[in-house]
């Protein structure tokens, strides 16, 4: 009776966990925020995908810099504009005075460049 209990009690969280725990530097993002068209919209990142202006990558790994929470080494597979593509890139949130995230840091790991967007409200 008591593993019965268990097994039926491990199977509910089971069912009622989320598919994915949202990291900190998933929302969109942009340098700003007010642009409603063209190559500077806002980056959205959720459900396992970036979405760029032209392109989309799906998120492969994500893997933690150090212990901060502030810091993700994450492979993607892209594709855009008829063409695909692998990225390896660094992304990092800048936390505000109450902790949340309000700018999105990423250097692509291969190319070298760095974009700062800030954070749009979702």
């Amino acid at each position: 009776m008591m593993m019965r209990k268990l097994v039926s009690s491990v199977a509910l969280l089971v069912m009622t966990a989320p598919a994915f725990a949202a990291e900190p530097f998933e929302g969109s993002w942009a340098y700003d925020c007010s642009i409603p068209a063209g190559d500077l919209v806002p980056t959205v990142i959720k459900d396992g995908k970036i979405v760029y202006y032209e392109s989309e990558c799906d998120i492969g790994s994500v893997t933690p810099v150090g212990t901060a929470g502030q810091a993700w080494k994450v492979t993607a597979s892209c594709a855009g504009e008829g063409e695909t593509w692998d990225r390896n890139m660094m992304l990092a949130v800048e936390v505000g005075n109450e902790g949340e995230p309000v700018q999105l840091i990423e250097v692509d790991l291969d190319a070298g460049y760095v974009v700062a967007n800030r954070r749009c409200g979702d």
